[in-house]
């Protein structure tokens, strides 16, 4: 467990449990937030899934933390069934009727949980609204509707901020560079590589490592088509999923423009973009 702390003392303290199951930990940035904030006083105690299953004690922690905690937000890489323990520690969420958000990457999972969540359903969409559209700004957000909602702050909370869901990202264009104004900069007569790479990274601007394999794919003769996208159709985020986005950007007047395509991600997004946005009955799409 890591606690962060900010300095301010009042008769009550605001406790929030975090824990982390899988793929990026953003406790980190949760828990400097709540260090920063002299709005009221904060403790956020961070539990690691992994820990929790080696060392008997550190569940045990975490058990002991939810029980006092104002709310318990338990961020899962996946489904909940990843976690071991998930259902010993969803039983004493429930029986002792603890305020608990959960962030999934499977919808199933999430609507099977939103019993513990104890708020209305408004406010139980504003705040998937505010992880699900990720940066700094929805993660301030969400701390803030939490200190004030739970923690009686005198503070404005900021409505959820959308961003792009898609678009062409290249490092010598400006960031809001559209289709239109790029493709007239590409050489009919050198090939053309499409890669998609994660929106995440270009919301948060984690971008260097996409800079370097663009600039290399172009030192080697080729162009590219570099387009940032989320692969699962989302109405909150404005996902159009990765079908359509290969429609959008690789084919024009129905030919497709490029020639090979480069996914940058840990996963096929071509195929986990399918089961939600209808392509599931359809005949595979060859995009060449």
């Amino acid at each position: 467990m890591r606690v962060y702390k900010n300095t301010r003392t009042s008769d009550r303290e605001l406790v929030i449990t975090y824990l982390t199951v899988g793929g990026s930990n953003i406790a980190p940035i949760f828990g400097h937030i709540c260090m920063e904030t002299d709005a009221l006083s904060v403790k956020f105690n961070a539990f690691d899934s992994e820990e929790t299953i080696k060392d008997p004690k550190e569940f045990r922690d975490l058990l002991k933390s939810v029980r006092y905690s104002d709310i318990v937000m338990i961020n899962i890489h996946g489904d909940v069934s990843g976690y071991k323990k998930f259902d010993a520690l969803k039983a004493v969420l429930l029986d002792e009727k603890i305020n608990t958000f959960l962030i999934c990457g499977i919808e199933e999972s999430i609507i099977n949980n939103r019993c513990l969540f104890k708020g209305t359903d408004a406010e139980f969409l504003m705040l998937r609204r505010y992880i699900q559209l990720g940066g700094e700004a929805n993660r301030r957000g969400l701390m803030a509707w939490i200190f004030k909602n739970l923690g009686n702050a005198d503070i404005d909370v900021p409505e959820p901020v959308r961003d792009r869901a898609h678009g062409i990202y290249h490092p010598d264009f400006p960031r809001d560079v559209t289709p239109e104004e790029y493709y007239p900069s590409l050489d009919i007569n050198k090939p053309t590589v499409g890669l998609l790479i994660s929106q995440p990274a270009w919301l948060n601007k984690r971008l260097e490592h996409y800079d370097l394999l663009i600039k290399e794919i172009e030192r080697q003769g080729a162009n590219t088509i570099p387009v940032f996208h989320l692969p699962t159709p989302s109405v909150i985020t404005g996902s159009i999923g990765a079908i359509k986005i290969a429609e959008q950007y690789f084919k024009r007047d129905g030919k497709t423009i490029i020639g090979s395509l480069l996914i940058s991600g840990a996963f096929s997004h071509l195929t986990l973009a399918n089961p939600t946005d209808g392509s599931r009955d359809q005949e595979k799409i060859n995009y060449f």
